[in-house]
């Protein structure tokens, strides 16, 4: 047999063995789906003929041999991108200072009784049994005094604290005797707060009425609302004339006299009271009981929203009604 076909039957035989082994494997069935590629040995060279080697590819249970996937680059970072923000752990801390009034309630009820004191067996959970309320029943530290957890100061006409706090108002009283005062600032949101007057012809008494007036197109909602609607003591009986005149007298040493937002006025409502829902011994002659915000109707702009003083709840008017005001104002709105 010549050298070539010698060596043409030895590949064949070896490829035969090799494929046997891969598909049988050692118990006689088929054990690996793995496509092997076989070499066979080099044939031996003489000077006149090379032939190349076959690679043979085995593919077992009709599995195709793919390419793997290319493993990817790695992303440069980018240093321009906003860092993520740190989000650090609150530490906590003790402080009688809040930004928000609680509600006024100290008192709990059961199904068939109310007003009484808290906590009541079976009936958990009531508001009367937490936050400054229930704190100044215990352990709360005020700056100043009034009802449950309220914490208000009298202030002098130029705003300074006065120095008799316990005082009851007397419409001939003096503010040296603590018998009168024109403002009251709330030591827990820091709003300044005016307070009514008795006489019937004094500006700022208080059954004075005013329509909610306010020509800002920014603030009004589409509706200026009504001019000189009310019934009071200043030149114009709206809100905005109201405001103007507070301002124009500099009201304990203030010019940035504005009407209050909801929250704000709300703030000052006494929930555990009615007629009036407001601490009388900070804010006498608290004689009307529906007051003015700044807060024109969203959906019907028509109307203004107004803090009622009878039971603390809020709702709206038209501006026209005449409705009394109660001005504020805070360091907070300069900065």
């Amino acid at each position: 047999m010549a050298r070539e076909d010698r060596y043409k039957t030895t590949r064949s035989a070896f490829i035969a063995s090799v494929l046997s082994v891969a598909l049988t494997g050692c118990g006689g069935e088929s054990t690996s789906s793995i496509p092997l590629t076989v070499q066979p040995p080099s044939p031996p060279v003489n000077n006149s003929t090379v032939e190349t080697p076959i690679n043979t590819e085995v593919v077992v249970n009709d599995v195709i041999p793919t390419e793997p996937a290319p493993t990817p680059e790695p992303e440069e970072p980018n240093n321009d991108a906003a860092p993520e923000p740190f989000l650090p752990t609150p530490t906590p801390t003790v402080t009688t200072k809040t930004t928000i009034n609680d509600t006024g309630s100290t008192l709990c009820a059961s199904l068939d009784e109310t007003n009484l004191a808290c906590s009541i067996a079976g009936f958990p959970g009531q508001d009367g049994e937490y936050g400054r309320d229930a704190e100044a029943q215990q352990t709360i530290v005020k700056v100043g005094g009034g009802d449950a957890g309220f914490d208000f100061s009298k202030l002098s006409s130029n705003g300074s604290v006065l120095s008799t706090q316990e005082g009851v108002w007397a419409e001939d009283g003096a503010e040296i005797l603590g018998s009168q005062w024109p403002c009251v600032l709330d030591n827990t949101t820091e709003l300044v707060w005016e307070v009514k007057h008795s006489n019937p012809s004094h500006p700022r008494y208080g059954l004075n009425t005013f329509s909610w007036y306010n020509p800002n197109e920014n603030e009004n909602g589409g509706i200026a609302g009504t001019p000189n609607g009310g019934a009071c003591n200043t030149e114009a009986c709206d809100t905005e004339g109201y405001v103007d005149y507070v301002n124009s007298v500099a009201l304990c040493g203030f010019t940035d006299w504005r009407m209050p937002t909801v929250n704000e006025l709300h703030s000052i409502a006494h929930q555990g009271k009615v007629d009036f829902s407001i601490d009388e011994h900070y804010f006498p002659n608290t004689l009307g009981l529906r007051y003015w915000t700044t807060e024109s109707g969203a959906a019907i702009p028509q109307l203004a929203w107004y803090v009622y003083f009878s039971d603390a709840s809020v709702s709206f008017t038209q501006k026209d009604n005449k409705t009394f005001v109660r001005l504020v104002r805070s360091d907070s709105d300069n900065d």
